[in-house]
C-alpha cells in the first residue's frame, strides 16, 4: 500500500487535531498493532515469609496505633511487577493485627471482604451486621458489601488474619464507596447464628435492601473435617483434593469475585501443571512444600503466603507430611464476563512436576 505524501498526512494531522479537541481519536493512531498472541504477565510470583512478617506486624503495633490512617494496622501484600500495590489485578490481600485491648473502629464499604484466621484469641470477636463471631484458628469468615464490621480483642494474646477484598476491581470500575460508623463500636444486637439460621430455615427471608450479603463464618473444624472426608471424586490433578467454601444463600462461589478454597496434598504428593487467566493468593495452613510458578521456586511451609499470577504455568509438590492450603482466586469473575480460560501443561514426557522442574527453577 502507497504510503500518504506530504499533502495527504499534513491533512490527516489536522484531522487528528480536529478529533483530539472533540475527545475522539482514530484507531489508526493505534501504534500497537493488533494484540499480541501471546498473553503477557505483567505480576511475578512471589513468597512472603510468616517468619519474617510476623515480627514486622509486632514492630508496626509499636510505631502505628490503631485508630490512625484507615483504622486498620495491616500489612499489605504487593506482588511484584503489578502498576498498583496489591496482591492481584482484582484482589487485595493483607496481613492484620489487633492487640490484647484495642478495637479497630467500626466502617463498611462496599467492596466483597473475607477474614481468614491465622491465629485467633480467647474474648477476640469482629461483629458483623450486629451479630458476634469469635475469632478462632482457621476460620473464615465473610464481611458483604456495605456491612456494618469492627473487631475487638478482649483476650491476653494478639490476634492475627489474613484480609482479602476485591477493592482494586471495584477502584477500576469507579464504584469504591465508604463509611465510618460513627461510634468505635456497634451494639451486638443480634444472638450467635442469626443471619446462619434465617438464611438457611426461613424461606421468607430477605436481606436488608442495603446490603450485598450474608454475613457467615465458616468454623475450621467443620471445614477441615469435610476437606479430609471427600473422596477421590473431589480430587483435581492441578490442585490435589478440594474443598469449596460455598455461599450460603446460593451454593455458588464463596463470592460473587472471589472464590475461597481448602487444599488437601498427600505427603509427596505432585500436581499437574496448569495456567489459567485467574489469579490465586495462597496460605499454608499446614505442611511444607514447593510450588514452581513459571521459573520461580517457591518453598514454602506453614504460615507463610504466596501468588501465582494469571496466565503462569504452575504446579504443586508436597513434602514429607500431608499439607494442606487455603486459597482466594478471581475465577468467579472471570467465568461470569466469559474470560477464563485453564489449560493443562502435559509437559514433554511427564504431567507431572518432575525433578528436573525443581532443580531448574530459580530458589
Amino acid at each position: 500500500m502507497d504510503q500518504p505524501g506530504p499533502t495527504a498526512a499534513a491533512t490527516l494531522d489536522a484531522l487528528d487535531a480536529e478529533l483530539a479537541e472533540m475527545q475522539l481519536q482514530g484507531h489508526w493512531l493505534n501504534r500497537d498493532g493488533p494484540p499480541a498472541a501471546a498473553h503477557k504477565v505483567a505480576a511475578r510470583p512471589y513468597l512472603w515469609r510468616w517468619r519474617a512478617v510476623q515480627p514486622r506486624l509486632h514492630r508496626a503495633c509499636d510505631l502505628v496505633g490503631v485508630d490512625r490512617g484507615a483504622s486498620r494496622r495491616t500489612l499489605r501484600l504487593c506482588t511484584p511487577g503489578l502498576a498498583l500495590k496489591a496482591a492481584t489485578h482484582t484482589i487485595h490481600a493483607s496481613l492484620q493485627i489487633v492487640m490484647p485491648g484495642e478495637v479497630a473502629p467500626a466502617h463498611r464499604h462496599s467492596n466483597n471482604a473475607f477474614r481468614f484466621i491465622i491465629r485467633g484469641a480467647a474474648s477476640a470477636y469482629t461483629t458483623v451486621e450486629g451479630e458476634r463471631f469469635d475469632l478462632a484458628r482457621h476460620d473464615l469468615i465473610l464481611t458483604p458489601p456495605w456491612t456494618w464490621h469492627d473487631h475487638t480483642n478482649r483476650g491476653d494474646e494478639p490476634v492475627y488474619w489474613i484480609d482479602g477484598h476485591d477493592l482494586p476491581l471495584l477502584r477500576s470500575l469507579s464504584t469504591e464507596f465508604f463509611e465510618p460508623y460513627g461510634d468505635r463500636q456497634q451494639d451486638i444486637s443480634r444472638p450467635d447464628g442469626y443471619w446462619r439460621a434465617h438464611a438457611a430455615n426461613d424461606e421468607s427471608f430477605e436481606l436488608p435492601p442495603y446490603m450485598g450479603g450474608i454475613p457467615y463464618v465458616y468454623r475450621a473444624a467443620e471445614s477441615l473435617a469435610a476437606l479430609r472426608g471427600l473422596g477421590a471424586e473431589a480430587h483435581d490433578p492441578t490442585e490435589g483434593r478440594v474443598f469449596a467454601y460455598r455461599n450460603p444463600l446460593d451454593g455458588g462461589p464463596t463470592m460473587p469475585t472471589i472464590a475461597c478454597r481448602l487444599h488437601l496434598l498427600q505427603p509427596g504428593e505432585v500436581t499437574r501443571r496448569r495456567r489459567h487467566t485467574a489469579s490465586t493468593i495462597y496460605h499454608v495452613v499446614s505442611g511444607s512444600g514447593t510450588t514452581i510458578a513459571g521459573d520461580t521456586r517457591l518453598d514454602w511451609q506453614e504460615g507463610d503466603i504466596f501468588v501465582v499470577p494469571n496466565w503462569t504455568l504452575y504446579g504443586h509438590r508436597a513434602g514429607s507430611d500431608e499439607a494442606v492450603l487455603f486459597s482466594a482466586c478471581d475465577d468467579p469473575l472471570f467465568k461470569a464476563i466469559g474470560q477464563y480460560r485453564s489449560l493443562v501443561e502435559p509437559g514433554d514426557d511427564d504431567p507431572e512436576l518432575s525433578e528436573r522442574d525443581l532443580m531448574r527453577a530459580e530458589r
